[in-house]
């Protein structure tokens, strides 16, 4: 959502938008108190590497706007109790930093290798700021990204790979401290890259091809209505 887009809704639009070029986390936790108050933390990982003062703003306009939408009070209503200091805060430790549970997501999934029999078998773990297969995409891009750029190994890695550095190349780096360490602090806990290489293709044999003979087990387990 872009900064004064407070109008659509995008709760039918997959995210990140397919044309994204980065994408920046930060989490909203709300838990209601014994006198029906309610204590807010708004969490802000990797201490490192924040996120940019214009994704804070357009996160928190957001907000803001849903409050609105769902209040009918209007945008202006809820900032004017902005503005005039009707909302108290307290800082909170996030639940990742504290004493709050972590959710956690398995993946398992294969990645083709488009016009031959290689593929990649990816096994991941994440904390609940990676939700989606997008996001951990994205999440492992900003990590090499990371590592490349601020490390002497990333920037040979990099180089070794021609500058085209795909799943299959990044498979035999993940025994590095500071990648798996970029990883794990933007909350991809685990990470496992088998590559099957390509091999010959045979027509006799597919998937769904029965491993037994049909006709010999019909003869000899004939159905019980016969």
């Amino acid at each position: 959502m872009s900064s004064g887009d407070t109008q659509d809704d995008p709760r039918n639009t997959e995210f990140p938008p397919p044309e994204a070029t980065k994408l920046e986390s930060f989490g909203l936790h709300v838990a209601t108190m014994p006198d029906d108050s309610v204590a807010v933390c708004l969490q802000v990982p990797d201490k490192e590497d924040p996120p940019e003062f214009k994704t804070l703003m357009c996160g928190c306009e957001y907000l803001m706007s849903v409050v609105a939408r769902e209040s009918h009070a209007g945008f202006e209503a809820a900032l004017d109790a902005l503005v005039s200091g009707a909302m108290k805060y307290q800082t909170y430790r996030g639940p990742e930093a504290g004493k709050g549970p972590v959710q956690r997501k398995d993946y398992h999934f294969v990645v083709q290798r488009p016009g031959e029999s290689t593929f990649c078998i990816v096994r991941a773990q994440t904390t609940d700021r990676v939700e989606t297969d997008r996001q951990l995409m994205y999440t492992i891009q900003q990590s090499v990204t990371d590592w490349i750029v601020n490390t002497e190994e990333g920037k040979a890695a990099y180089i070794e790979s021609s500058e085209d550095m795909n799943v299959g190349d990044l498979a035999q780096y993940l025994g590095d401290d500071y990648l798996m360490a970029a990883l794990k602090a933007r909350g991809v806990e685990y990470l496992k890259l088998e590559i099957q290489p390509g091999s010959e293709m045979v027509e006799c044999w597919s998937f769904d091809t029965l491993m037994f003979d049909a006709d010999a087990v019909k003869e000899a387990l004939p159905d019980e209505e016969d």
